[in-house]
């Protein structure tokens, strides 16, 4: 007799935590079905997402992390 796999149904399915954005916004916000035809609240949405700038500094500061890791490897790598 073959294998059935188990596919869960929405009841016994796990809800997944939604996203970091979705958390923060209100709990009358999160559920609503985006629709297309009414236009969204830039005001809430911008209050939600981190600014470009602020993206744009903690990526930099990754690289020089990286970059300062590589050569604190390379100087303890030629001292050995």
């Amino acid at each position: 007799m073959p294998l059935i796999p188990f596919i869960p149904d929405r009841k016994t399915e796990k809800r997944k935590d939604p996203p970091k954005f979705l958390r923060k916004l209100p709990l009358n916000l999160r559920n609503k079905k985006p629709s297309f035809d009414k236009e969204i609240d830039l005001s809430i949405l911008m209050s939600v997402l981190p600014s470009p700038r602020d993206v744009f500094e903690r990526e930099l500061e990754w690289k020089i992390d990286d970059e300062l890791a590589k050569l604190a490897i390379q100087q303890n790598s030629s001292q050995i």
